[in-house]
């Protein structure tokens, strides 16, 4: 663009001298004045030729003809001599005004080619001003985006540990929780063998007694015997009874789970970004109407964000509840929940 305008320039100015030039270049020289012809007389030229003798007039007419003839060549050889100085001072004021014309033309093409240089440097610099603003700016938003990347990895971070100091601590209360199920069970079955070992001295004592009165009482032995039959069958049934009892305070734990509706698993678009994947094992406590009480991870995909939606889904599902002898009872159900990619 720049070449563009230069070459117009240098078209215009080139244009306006030759404007200017124009009428002095086609000026009309002005006309030379051609000599009258003038009659000669041959005589006046020494040919060796003679003259026919003439009367006594006619030499002096001829020589002032002549003498005029000679004046007028004179003069008109002087006019022109005049005419060709004054063409000779007019060709030569023309060529100095045009070698001034050139020279001041040239003058100008050397102040617009400064000017055009020294505004190009300015553009130049502006340029180079306005890229360095731009790559600074540019950097300094970098900067902002990687800052607020590290502070978003280190609130991740600190949401990750605190996310695994409450499974931990969840995995230890569940933990305790069975050991104290376990003791009271371990205690109950401690309480029940004590029975049974009190119920078995106690019988023998009885078949001790029963030996002893053996000869003296035989009417009574058959009587005695079924006593001590009926109290073992009543020992027993109580035995089971408390066994069936125990049993019974503790909820089953189903693996594999049958739904009576089941929404689909929602997956985060954090970790599609993010190309997150994994397999989180959820622990729910059911009702018995099958609706979900509580949940909790078992055990981790190793990504907050998944195990969360897991427990998300989960919680809207319903599950048939679990059945003892006909009737609908409370059940903790452990089951897997997989995001794969496709």
């Amino acid at each position: 663009m720049r070449q563009v305008i230069g070459f117009l320039v240098s078209a215009f100015f080139h244009i306006a001298v030759i404007w200017l030039l124009w009428p002095i270049l086609n000026a009309s020289a002005p006309e030379e004045t051609k000599p009258k012809p003038i009659s000669i007389d041959i005589a006046v030229f020494d040919l060796g030729l003679k003259p026919e003798p003439e009367s006594e007039t006619e030499p002096v007419i001829g020589r002032k003809k002549l003498e005029r003839a000679r004046l007028q060549t004179v003069e008109t050889l002087k006019r022109a001599e005049v005419v060709r100085a004054s063409q000779e001072a007019e060709k030569h004021r023309l060529g100095r005004l045009v070698k001034q014309r050139h020279q001041e033309w040239e003058l100008k093409q050397a102040q617009q080619k400064q000017r055009l240089e020294q505004q190009r440097e300015v553009a130049k610099k502006q340029e180079d001003q306005r890229k360095q603003k731009l790559a600074e700016q540019r950097r300094l938003q970098w900067e902002q985006k990687q800052a607020q990347i590290r502070q978003y990895q280190k609130l991740e971070q600190q949401r990750q540990l605190a996310i695994e100091k409450q499974a931990a601590l969840r995995k230890q209360q569940l933990t305790e929780k069975r050991h104290r199920e376990w003791q009271v069970k371990k205690a109950k079955l401690q309480r029940l063998a004590d029975k049974k070992s009190l119920a078995d001295k106690r019988l023998a004592v009885k078949r001790r007694k029963e030996w002893a009165q053996q000869q003296a009482e035989k009417s009574r032995q058959a009587q005695q015997a079924t006593l001590a039959q009926q109290a073992q069958r009543a020992t027993a049934n109580h035995s089971v009874a408390n066994n069936a009892s125990g049993d019974a305070q503790g909820a089953p734990l189903i693996t594999n789970p049958q739904f009576q509706s089941r929404s689909d698993l929602t997956y985060p678009r954090l970790a599609q970004r993010r190309k997150l994947q994994g397999q989180v094992i959820i622990r729910a406590n059911v009702l018995a109407t099958g609706h979900v009480r509580s949940v909790q991870v078992h055990r981790s995909s190793g990504h907050a964000v998944l195990d969360n939606a897991a427990l998300k889904s989960v919680r809207r599902w319903v599950f048939k509840p679990a059945l003892r002898n006909g009737v609908a009872v409370a059940s903790i159900v452990q089951m897997p929940v997989s995001f794969r990619l496709k």
